[in-house]
């Protein structure tokens, strides 16, 4: 019920952008977050979250997601 011109503001980053989504979403469709990836004017990394719904994709994550979040963090921190 609720719209969101989010491809549209996508288009004006210009910086690294971090988008995670879990593929059990069932309100936003993981489709999503590929189409947002390229509406992007900016580097992305993008990671799936296997099992992860809309609410619980950072308690289902495993190591390996955090270790590539922290990774974007740090490169982030240095620009």
């Amino acid at each position: 019920r609720h719209r969101f011109p989010s491809l549209q503001r996508m288009a004006r980053v210009r910086c690294p952008a971090f988008i995670a989504h879990g593929d059990a979403d069932a309100l936003i469709p993981p489709e999503m977050s590929a189409r947002l990836a390229a509406a992007a004017n900016g580097p992305v990394t993008r990671e799936i979250v296997p099992g992860a719904e809309h609410n619980n994709l950072f308690s289902t994550a495993d190591e390996a997601f955090f270790r590539k979040l922290r990774h974007f963090l740090a490169q982030a921190g240095q620009n």
